[in-house]
């Protein structure tokens, strides 16, 4: 039988693939051996002298390939072990959000897990009930992200993780994304009404919000079309043109803050608001560890939710 060492921050070894993270009956965390799992891995890559030298993605996609197939047997078998990896991976996603957040929202990695990890370890369920990881497998487009990056990105939308994280004053959305979905007609009620500026600083928010629909969504837009990843902060080449544009739009009075800072800002501004909405608690920092809000130097052009709360708004849509 292969000995393999196990390293958890690389997430590499393919001892991953054959154990289960899952919580037991008391509510712990625990590490589950699959003895069938490690069997079908292991005969799988037996051609391999050492399979540690395989990267995930080249081992996720051979075992892709047989959940996919025809074959019953091997169908579940290979399934078995990519539920066992997500289930590494959903840990390590709790883990990262109670690193950054847990000391501000009081929370710690074992409140968030019971949510995201309802993984039995069986081959097949008896029931029509689907765990999460199945769930994050089934939903998986290979084409589009890695599986890592998929689950991910699945916990973060998990909805009674992100109800959990709400009432502990946590929003998971990038700036970025919220400023893509902020409506400009939403945006004088939210900083009039919930941040209390004056009619001027709302109207210079309006036009940074502006400028930076013109430039970044549009441009995000596009790449949606083409499939890519998650928003990413604007590039230096983004961030000028919505300077430029900002300049036109309130006649050069822009202010001496840097552009993206204020953005940030913005967003922060936002995102404070529909924690409150929401009912969690205020007093957050961004996921983007944004810097604390700064109302007087605010400067942009159309944000904030809505009556609406649940809807994703036009940009999603």
């Amino acid at each position: 039988m292969r000995q393999y060492t196990y390293d958890y921050q690389t997430m590499s070894n393919p001892l991953i693939y054959w154990t289960l993270v899952r919580i037991n009956v008391a509510g712990s965390r625990q590490v589950q051996s699959i003895p069938a799992a490690q069997t079908f891995f292991n005969g799988v890559f037996t051609d391999l002298i050492d399979v540690n030298n395989l990267s995930n993605a080249e081992i996720q996609s051979r075992l892709l390939n047989l959940y996919r197939d025809n074959n019953a047997d091997q169908s579940l078998n290979a399934q078995r072990c990519l539920l066992c990896f997500i289930s590494w991976e959903i840990e390590r996603v709790c883990l990262n959000l109670a690193k950054q957040f847990g000391a501000m929202g009081g929370f710690t990695s074992r409140d968030l897990l019971p949510y995201v990890l309802d993984d039995d370890g069986k081959l097949q369920s008896t029931t029509d009930y689907q765990c999460y990881s199945l769930q994050i497998l089934q939903s998986f487009d290979v084409g589009q992200s890695s599986l890592g990056s998929w689950t991910n990105r699945r916990v973060k939308q998990h909805p009674a993780l992100n109800k959990f994280l709400l009432e502990c004053g946590v929003y998971l959305l990038s700036d970025w994304a919220i400023l893509n979905d902020t409506q400009p007609k939403q945006l004088e009620r939210i900083l009039g009404q919930f941040h209390s500026l004056t009619g001027m600083e709302i109207q210079q928010n309006k036009w940074l919000l502006t400028s930076y629909h013109a430039v970044y969504r549009v441009q995000r837009l596009k790449q949606r079309k083409a499939k890519t990843s998650k928003c990413q902060p604007p590039t230096i080449e983004q961030s000028q043109q919505i300077s430029d544009k900002l300049s036109s739009l309130s006649s050069g009075n822009t202010g001496s803050t840097d552009i993206i800072t204020r953005l940030q800002q913005l967003a922060q501004a936002v995102r404070e608001y529909r924690i409150h909405v929401r009912g969690g608690s205020l007093a957050t920092e961004s996921i983007d560890a944004a810097e604390g809000i700064n109302y007087n130097s605010l400067v942009s052009n159309n944000v904030v939710d809505d009556d609406s709360e649940n809807q994703t708004g036009e940009f999603l849509k």
